[in-house]
């Protein structure tokens, strides 16, 4: 069957080939008078006194104990080096392709954040715990169905938690709650900046305004500390006044107790998602679509744009269901710093704002809840910025 295979091979490679007539000789002409029975085939002249033909094995060895001077091809051999040997690179960089496609598709290379999405290491971290090395690969203990789903019930405080594979990266996307808008930081702000803790002053961060406090003085809640007013001899005078750009960070320690419910109902990501196409003409939704399920949360990307005035979206439903979850002591304490850490960023103002510590004070098991107490050092903005007058740009230039 090889053998077949090969003839038809070098048939349609334009090497005449017939039965076993695989040899091709060059020889003078009266090699064919010596020879007698002769088996040749494809009998061509080359000059006045040579030609060639081609000849089987049998037929070639009664020429070569006649006949030296011949020159003998063999046009299988010749098969093989052209075709094969002489791209041996060729079928190796194949191979090695598809090789690297192979493990592209089974293995994972890289996990990293999506480049929109927000970074949280303790994410990363729950991804990394569930894979196994494999020379410079990861392989995921579970499929990635059920790895989201449980990134999904653990950090359910996220709006949306996801892995996606692309090649051989795995790409961990986070999107946060929403988030109340922070405040212009640009916007001319007139009034005083008053304390809404009690503790001690670490630095001032103040571009435009009067300070009226130093680093390491202690405060208390209500007392003034930046003010518009440069009128020294009447802090609260309005005939004198310079907008406000800055904060005080102070050290403060306040005690927070979270109930955490020993079964709770929580929704989480079935797994199902419909994914729909509209557009937006003249900043006017054209179909525009709506989920189909009772409960869903919803993602969309621009897909293309033909103009300014016409752009095609992809919007994702990710299907919810309610799900009654039963807490430990350990996983109520996991939850509860979760969520004094996401209020905390939820109502951060700077970057220079940090938590310290945070120490369970106290543990309480009720019938159905964990009341748990926490006293919480935390470095943060001391201020908070009370208007008294309505400004207006115009009336001070």
């Amino acid at each position: 069957m090889k053998k077949l295979r090969l003839r038809e091979k070098l048939s349609k490679s334009n090497l005449t080939i017939k039965k076993r007539y695989h040899y091709e000789v060059i020889s003078n002409k009266e090699i064919l008078n010596k020879i007698k029975p002769i088996v040749a085939y494809n009998i061509k002249n080359i000059d006045n006194d040579n030609i060639s033909f081609n000849c089987n094995k049998k037929t070639l060895n009664e020429i070569l104990k006649m006949e030296k001077d011949v020159k003998v091809t063999n046009l299988y051999r010749n098969f093989l080096y052209n075709k094969i040997f002489k791209k041996a690179f060729f079928w190796v960089g194949l191979f090695i392709i598809l090789i690297i496609f192979l493990l592209n598709q089974l293995f994972i290379r890289t996990i990293i954040f999506d480049k929109n999405s927000y970074v949280d290491m303790d994410v990363y971290d729950f991804v990394m715990e569930r894979t196994n090395k494999v020379g410079p690969y990861y392989r995921l203990k579970y499929s990635i169905n059920d790895l989201s789903q449980d990134l999904r019930t653990k950090f359910m405080y996220y709006a949306y938690v996801g892995l996606q594979k692309k090649g051989a990266k795995l790409y961990i996307e986070i999107i946060k709650q929403d988030l109340k808008e922070k405040e212009d930081d640009n916007a001319l702000k007139y009034g005083q900046v008053i304390s809404k803790y009690n503790g001690r002053i670490d630095y001032i961060e103040c571009t435009s305004g009067n300070v009226l406090v130093k680093p390491n003085e202690i405060i208390k809640k209500g007392d003034l500390l930046i003010t518009s007013n440069i009128n020294l001899d009447n802090l609260y005078s309005k005939e004198k006044l310079v907008p406000i750009k800055g904060i005080v960070i102070g050290t403060i320690t306040e005690y927070r107790t979270i109930k955490i419910p020993k079964n709770e109902i929580i929704e989480i990501y079935s797994g199902e998602f419909e994914s729909k196409t509209y557009f937006e003409l003249f900043k006017n939704k054209v179909l525009n679509p709506v989920s189909p399920y009772e409960k869903s949360f919803t993602k969309e990307y621009l897909a293309f744009q033909f103009t300014p005035f016409l752009k095609v979206y992809k919007r994702y439903f990710y299907e919810k269901n309610e799900r009654v979850v039963s807490h430990t002591k350990d996983e109520a304490q996991n939850i509860a710093l979760k969520k004094i850490y996401y209020d905390f960023i939820k109502n951060k103002t700077s970057e220079s704002e940090m938590i310290c510590s945070m120490v369970l004070l106290k543990y309480v098991e009720e019938p159905s809840d964990f009341l748990l107490t926490y006293a919480n050092t935390c470095k943060i903005n001391m201020g908070e910025f009370s208007s008294f007058w309505c400004y207006c740009e115009n009336n001070f230039s």
